[in-house]
Protein backbone atom coordinates (compact mmCIF):
# COMPACT_ATOMS: atom_id res chain seq x y z
CA UNK A 1 0.00 0.00 0.00
CA UNK A 2 2.93 2.66 0.78
CA UNK A 3 4.45 2.09 -2.66
CA UNK A 4 1.05 2.33 -4.43
CA UNK A 5 0.12 5.83 -2.74
CA UNK A 6 4.05 7.37 -3.76
CA UNK A 7 6.10 7.78 -6.55
CA UNK A 8 9.86 6.86 -5.83
CA UNK A 9 9.02 4.11 -3.89
CA UNK A 10 9.34 0.08 -5.38
CA UNK A 11 8.23 -2.28 -2.98
CA UNK A 12 9.12 -6.13 -3.64
CA UNK A 13 9.04 -9.67 -1.70
CA UNK A 14 12.38 -10.61 -1.11
CA UNK A 15 12.97 -14.06 0.80
CA UNK A 16 15.24 -14.47 4.38
CA UNK A 17 14.96 -10.68 5.55
CA UNK A 18 15.15 -10.39 9.47
CA UNK A 19 11.97 -8.80 9.50
CA UNK A 20 8.82 -9.04 7.72
CA UNK A 21 8.96 -5.51 6.14
CA UNK A 22 12.78 -3.50 5.42
CA UNK A 23 13.20 -0.84 3.37
CA UNK A 24 16.46 0.96 2.69
CA UNK A 25 17.53 4.22 1.29
CA UNK A 26 20.89 5.50 0.63
CA UNK A 27 22.62 3.80 3.20
CA UNK A 28 19.97 3.56 5.77
CA UNK A 29 17.69 0.85 6.56
CA UNK A 30 14.80 0.22 8.68
CA UNK A 31 13.09 -3.44 10.02
CA UNK A 32 9.94 -3.26 10.96
CA UNK A 33 7.34 -6.00 12.09
CA UNK A 34 4.17 -4.72 10.60
CA UNK A 35 2.94 -2.17 7.73
CA UNK A 36 1.17 -0.30 10.35
CA UNK A 37 4.43 0.60 12.18
CA UNK A 38 4.79 4.65 12.37
CA UNK A 39 7.88 4.93 11.30
CA UNK A 40 7.36 3.12 8.08
CA UNK A 41 5.48 7.13 6.99
CA UNK A 42 8.44 9.20 8.65
CA UNK A 43 11.37 7.09 7.02
CA UNK A 44 10.05 7.76 3.30
CA UNK A 45 9.03 11.26 4.30
CA UNK A 46 12.94 11.54 5.27
CA UNK A 47 14.45 9.85 2.48
CA UNK A 48 11.68 9.66 -0.44
CA UNK A 49 13.54 12.12 -3.12
CA UNK A 50 15.82 12.16 -0.55
CA UNK A 51 19.10 14.95 -1.47
CA UNK A 52 21.33 11.53 -0.32
CA UNK A 53 20.16 10.05 -3.32
CA UNK A 54 23.00 9.96 -6.08
CA UNK A 55 20.79 11.21 -8.52
CA UNK A 56 18.04 13.49 -7.02
CA UNK A 57 14.32 12.57 -8.71
CA UNK A 58 15.67 10.01 -10.54
CA UNK A 59 13.25 7.19 -11.86
CA UNK A 60 12.91 3.67 -9.64
CA UNK A 61 12.31 2.21 -13.44
CA UNK A 62 13.81 -0.27 -15.69
CA UNK A 63 14.90 -2.89 -12.86
CA UNK A 64 15.94 -6.07 -14.91
CA UNK A 65 15.83 -10.14 -13.54
CA UNK A 66 15.13 -11.20 -10.17
CA UNK A 67 17.30 -10.45 -6.53
CA UNK A 68 19.57 -13.43 -6.09
CA UNK A 69 18.88 -15.46 -2.86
Amino acid sequence: VLASKQTYVVASPYPGLTAPIAVSAWGRQLRVNSATDTRLDQFLRAFRLGHQAPEHGGPCTGGLGTPAS
